[in-house]
């Protein structure tokens, strides 16, 4: 498995990713249905991308890599765009879709997946491409995995949908389960959709961004929090250093801001835990 430099897209690289998605889904059974005119098939995905970055790019969870070989374009817990919406845009977009019996029992598939998206907070997956011949190197989980490490350390489910079957194993070695098989009429066309746990079997540490350590430093000694400027006092201890953020594993439980200090040997020098919530409620928000 390859190293990648995964890195949020910008509308520098929509065209290039739009070229990427077109090739990645060039065979995809979607594509197939949707596209009456083969010879128009890149030109629909590249539709579908770009109809895709315009709903997703509000939410700034578009991710590729340096080369842009590959893109996964996610929403936040409570975003309800569907893949129904995008090829509702495509729809209003492409010439080259028909309507004919079979198309209109596709439509019907996409309406009965959009019923069948989840309630309950979930980040969302709704495009994964990988230029054809990165395919199978790890590009893939390497740019799924800043949501999906989000997702456990907020304790959120992730949701996807699949039309190729062959997906939903490597989804699976993801964490995902098949929550629902959606079969069109004729039984020519299926989507699988995908629900995954978060993994919360270990509290998680952040350190924290300079600006926030300074932000949060502030707050701690202009309201005396335990006392603290008595104890930054001591002779043996220096001004407050590390500031961690921790993530319990029970998802009931608030992440705290571990206060950290070091003494005149440089060894460190444990303060306590702030309760996040209550320290930001403090400093009225911001």
């Amino acid at each position: 498995m390859g190293q990648f430099t995964i890195r949020k897209a910008t509308d520098d690289d929509v065209e290039q990713l739009a070229e990427v998605s077109a090739r990645a889904f060039e065979r995809d059974p979607l594509t197939e249905w949707l596209v009456e005119d083969p010879s128009n098939t890149l030109q629909v995905e590249r539709q579908m991308f770009l109809a895709e970055w315009r709903i997703s790019k509000q939410y700034d969870l578009i991710f590729t890599d340096s080369d842009r070989q590959g893109v996964a374009v996610w929403k936040p817990p409570g975003a309800s765009v569907t893949i129904g919406n995008r090829i509702r845009q495509v729809w209003s977009l492409v010439g080259s879709i028909k309507l004919s019996r079979r198309t209109l029992a596709k439509i019907r598939l996409f309406v009965d997946v959009e019923k069948a998206h989840p309630k309950e907070p979930h980040y969302y997956l709704s495009l994964l491409a990988v230029t054809p011949d990165m395919q199978g190197k790890g590009l893939g989980s390497a740019l799924m995995q800043p949501i999906l490490e989000l997702c456990d350390r907020e304790g959120i489910h992730a949701y996807l949908e699949t039309e190729t079957e062959s997906n939903v194993g490597f989804y699976s070695r993801k964490g995902f389960t098949v929550r629902q098989e959606i079969i069109t009429s004729d039984g020519k066309s299926k989507v699988w959709t995908m629900w995954r746990e978060p993994k919360m079997s270990d509290t998680q540490y952040v350190e924290l961004d300079e600006y926030d350590t300074v932000r949060i430093k502030q707050l701690i000694l202009q309201n005396d929090m335990r006392g603290l400027i008595s104890i930054l006092r001591d002779p043996i201890v220096g001004d407050i250093g590390t500031i961690m953020i921790k993530y319990p594993p029970q998802p009931h439980l608030p992440p705290t801001y571990i206060i950290e200090c070091c003494d005149n040997n440089g060894s460190a020098y444990y303060i306590g835990d702030f309760i996040a919530d209550e320290l930001e409620k403090i400093g009225g928000g911001y």
